[in-house]
């Protein structure tokens, strides 16, 4: 290739680069990630930093959720337990709080255990 052609297409690469322009055909936006919502994509959370602990949801998935319901099992010194029923939706990259767990006493120690149960949110 002729070395004045290569020179003269360099500079017109470069000044094209360094201005900022953009090339008349433009690419489609990247479209939007699938990310379905299962055991790994939504999450709880327990904030224990008080007296009360809350249980949040995380819904790391790109559809809406809603808690159905949470049932505490094991429970000592705790104001609520066995099922309770729950209609908490949780949109998509939310984290969103679904139950406060409260001891009787709060002078004594409490315990307890808790699964949870949700599904798709209707669109």
């Amino acid at each position: 290739m002729n070395r004045a052609l290569v020179i003269v297409l360099s500079i017109a690469l470069a000044n094209a680069c360094a201005s900022g322009t953009k090339t008349p055909a433009s690419f489609p936006p990247a479209p939007e990630r699938n990310i379905p919502a299962s055991a790994e994509t939504v999450v709880t959370d327990v904030d224990r930093t008080s007296q009360e602990q809350t249980i949040y949801v995380k819904n790391g998935s790109s559809v809406p959720i809603t808690v159905t319901g949470i049932e505490m099992t094991n429970c000592i010194n705790i104001v609520r337990c066995g099922v309770i029923p729950l209609q908490v939706r949780v949109a998509p990259g939310r984290k969103v709080q679904v139950f406060v767990v409260r001891p009787k006493d709060t002078e004594l120690t409490f315990f307890y255990k808790y699964t949870w149960a949700w599904e798709p949110a209707p669109q």
